[in-house]
């Protein structure tokens, strides 16, 4: 202030997550406090008796400038310092009329190296939250950002897909990898990227409007769908497949989470009668067939896929000492005769068989499969999906 500072820098005011920051100053005591999101974290006495002369310069940074990023600035002639009328500046317009500095103003006369972000990108950016998960992806919204919104009206891509949350601060929907109309919209060898959108209800546009809040920002009247998305490395996924059958043991042991795409099992050769999730671990007799199916678990436009990859091991530690691979590089084990590759026109779809075995230093151990993919242009006439077991 006039060309007094206090270095505030012991305290964590800035992070890779926004925050919202409040600066008070009073003249007459000199008192300066500094709150971050509400709460007080640094406090100076700084120019008291100063007094701010017309024609001089707002400068963000001090003398070496900022660098960062910053949205929704307003400066007010006047002084706080009660909780709750702190706390009330982040319930403020975005661009606030009563400022003697409001946010547009701040756009319009902001000098020096600058980058200007489009609106929609610095809101969604300051008022979401995404969290990748292994089965689904969880977005968070704050409140204070969207308080046009009704929470009872917002759905996923499925319309039966509604906040798992709602609270005073926050609404948060969950969209799993294989519902809630999430889609895969590209991908690259080794990694697929899902996609879901926050709407209105019976909204066929995907456009969440915004009706009472046009002054507030400058999204021009509406505000576009919330739209998240998440990339997912295809790593293994491990199912305990069968256990031999002169072993006990509990019905319902699965294997880990999957993670963009899974392993089936059937009963059958046509693939038309798949085992249930709490049949697993399946017991079955030695040498018989053992019918699999990898799938991408959701596969409209989705790329088409091969196995890369089917190790056995006697736990779940694909690393496991003690392992047999029954697909390596594309190809079924060229010593073992028993590995069948079926054909289906469903593209993100393989299928194989092989005959049941145990590992002789664990004869009584559940068999866990472990599979590995990679992705193919449907497109290209020469990706290792298009030319299957010819290269093997």
């Amino acid at each position: 202030i006039n060309g007094r500072y206090h270095n505030c820098s012991s305290y964590s005011l800035f992070s890779s997550s926004p925050s919202h920051l409040l600066v008070t100053w009073n003249s007459g005591w000199g008192n300066v406090s500094v709150y971050k999101d509400g709460y007080q974290v640094c406090t100076a006495n700084l120019q008291q008796g100063g007094v701010i002369e017309k024609g001089g310069e707002f400068r963000i940074g001090g003398s070496y400038g900022f660098r960062g990023e910053i949205a929704y600035l307003n400066v007010y002639n006047t002084f706080t310092n009660t909780t709750e009328d702190v706390r009330s500046y982040r319930r403020r317009s975005f661009s606030d009329p009563s400022a003697i500095i409001p946010w547009n103003a701040f756009l319009l006369n902001t000098h020096g190296t600058v980058r200007i972000l489009p609106e929609y990108d610095i809101f969604k950016n300051t008022f979401t939250r995404l969290k990748c998960h292994p089965t689904g992806m969880e977005l968070t919204l704050l409140r204070v950002g969207f308080s046009f919104l009704d929470p009872k009206e917002l759905v996923l891509l499925n319309d039966a897909c509604r906040p798992t949350l709602v609270n005073s601060t926050h609404v948060i929907f969950f969209a799993n990898l294989s519902d809630c109309g999430t889609e895969v919209i590209n991908y690259r060898l080794t990694s697929v990227l899902y996609h879901n959108e926050v709407r209105l209800r019976g909204s066929p546009s995907r456009v969440v409007r915004q009706a009472d809040a046009i002054n507030r920002t400058r999204v021009e009247g509406k505000l576009r769908s919330i739209s998240f998305d998440c990339w997912y490395d295809m790593t293994t996924v491990k199912q305990p497949i069968y256990a031999p059958h002169i072993t006990s043991f509990h019905k319902g042991g699965r294997g880990g989470s999957t993670k963009g795409f899974k392993i089936t099992l059937y009963h059958d050769s046509n693939f038309s009668h798949a085992f249930t999730e709490q049949e697993y671990p399946i017991n079955v007799e030695m040498e018989k067939e053992v019918f699999v199916e990898v799938a991408l678990l959701r596969r409209e436009r989705s790329p088409d896929i091969w196995i890369s990859r089917c190790r056995a091991t006697p736990s779940a530690d694909y690393f496991d000492p003690v392992c047999y691979d029954l697909i390596e590089y594309g190809c079924p084990n060229a010593a073992d005769d028993h590995i069948q590759y079926y054909n289906t026109s469903r593209l993100g779809v393989r299928r194989f068989s092989f005959q049941t075995f145990r590992f002789n230093d664990y004869p009584s151990a559940v068999v866990f499969l472990h599979c590995q993919i990679q992705f193919c242009d449907p497109a290209d006439a020469y990706s290792r999906c298009r030319r299957g077991l010819n290269i093997c």
